[in-house]
This record gives structure tokens, C-alpha cells and sequence, in this order.
């Protein structure tokens, strides 16, 4: 069993892990794909993580022996980090993309009803590359 002053060595840990790794609790909660409610059992020492938890922060670069004892392990996991990071820039770059073709879907359907109405109405149309090279 562990004590509280443990507990609260190991919540303290997991919340300097938390704001160095991902910058807040919400982050590293949806990074360990808990709830906040859930990860406050933890970074307020209330619970220690089990072998589920620790596994999980494991997979996102804690260094489980360190946040257990404060000891940092012999064999340090760099390519854990930057696999990590790899991810996490990985995911970021197809949000971007997916958001780009969003918007880039949304502008053509804005150009095709403004041509639409400008042969309705016999207005003027110029496109944004001839209105670009006029300026």
C-alpha cells in the first residue's frame, strides 16, 4: 500500500509531467483518452495510477519509474519522445489539411454562386486571379 505523502509525491510528478509534456491537465487527459474527472483522481493524489494508467502514460513518454519514485530510469526513452512527437505533429499537419480542403471546398462553392448570379443578373465577373494581376 502506498502512503499519502507518496501519493501526493506521485500527483505532483504527474502534474509537472503534464504542463511540461502537453502544457495543461486537459491536454494530457484527452492525450491519455480519460476525462478530466478521471486524471484529477491521480494529480490530486486521491489514487495512484494502476498498470493500466501507467501503460498508457508510458505509451505518451512518462517515464513511469521516475514518476513512481522520482528516480529517472536507466535506459531514457528518446525514441519514445520523438515517436511521440512525430505523432503529435502528424496529427496536427492532417487537421491542418483537413481544415485547408474545408475552407478551399467552401470558397469554391462561394465563387461558383457568385458566377451564378452574375450571369443572372449580367454583372461584370471577374475572377480573383484576374482582380489579383490589376492591382
Amino acid at each position: 500500500m502506498v502512503d499519502d505523502k507518496s501519493k501526493q509525491e506521485i500527483s505532483k510528478r504527474l502534474r509537472y509531467f503534464a504542463h511540461m509534456r502537453f502544457g495543461s491537465m486537459k491536454e494530457l487527459a484527452a492525450n491519455l483518452g480519460v476525462t478530466s474527472s478521471t486524471l484529477s483522481q491521480y494529480t490530486t493524489g486521491k489514487s495512484i495510477p494502476g498498470n493500466t494508467m501507467q501503460a498508457r502514460l508510458r505509451d505518451i513518454g512518462c517515464d513511469i519509474e521516475w514518476l513512481m519514485t522520482g528516480e529517472a530510469s536507466v535506459v531514457q526513452s528518446d525514441e519514445v519522445s520523438f515517436s511521440q512527437e512525430f505523432k503529435k505533429i502528424r496529427k496536427e499537419f492532417s487537421t491542418l489539411m483537413r481544415e485547408y480542403n474545408n475552407f478551399n471546398k467552401r470558397l469554391q462553392r462561394v465563387e461558383s454562386l457568385l458566377f451564378t448570379l452574375t450571369e443572372e443578373y449580367k454583372l461584370p465577373f471577374t475572377d480573383r486571379e484576374e482582380q489579383e494581376r490589376s492591382v
